[in-house]
């Protein structure tokens, strides 16, 4: 009984995986846009750090359904991280908390439009994927970015890390390809 039970569950989480890759075509579009440095990505959940104060508002019911202290649902939230050539223009929603005096309250979301300080690309063979690193800083704050583009399902993950708020990455997309 507990054989079958077993096998049972395993044959249904397998079911759900599913391995989503794009053509041939597909690909080399996307390698192009990415050696080109041009490219969009929407971000489709967001992964806060799991702080107490997220957990306090996780309890609260205030976030979207389906969302948690660790992941939100963004598939309803506005949001983009663009690179046109040199230019980065990113408007990310920001969950966690912020570490220091004196920071604006008015602006909650991540958001830069310019020339980054520093910016790399990188084309990681045994992973399959473009690592690409960008540093920018806005009026409140400064940023490291790292961008993970997935070249066989142009899936990608933005990890954020600011010098005044907590950590938090974004899984997503990249769109038009």
């Amino acid at each position: 009984m507990k054989k079958s039970l077993f096998l049972s569950c395993l044959f249904l989480m397998s079911c759900g995986v599913t391995k989503q890759t794009l053509s041939d075509d597909k690909v080399v579009k996307l390698k192009e846009h990415i050696d080109s440095n041009k490219f969009h990505i929407v971000s489709r959940s967001a992964r806060p750090l799991n702080t107490n104060s997220m957990q306090q508002l996780a309890a609260t019911n205030l976030l979207a359904n389906g969302s948690s202290a660790s992941f939100i649902d963004l598939q309803t939230t506005s949001n983009y991280f663009i690179v046109n050539e040199e230019q980065l223009s990113v408007s990310l929603p920001f969950y966690g908390e912020i570490r220091t005096s004196g920071y604006k309250n008015n602006v909650s979301a991540i958001e830069f439009d310019g020339k980054p300080d520093k910016s790399s690309v990188h084309f990681n063979e045994s992973k399959n994927r473009y690592e690409l690193n960008y540093e920018f800083k806005n009026n409140n704050d400064y940023y490291k970015v790292r961008v993970e583009v997935y070249v066989n399902n142009a899936k990608t993950r933005i990890y954020v890390i600011s010098g005044r708020r907590t950590s938090i990455s974004y899984n997503g997309v990249v769109q038009d390809i």
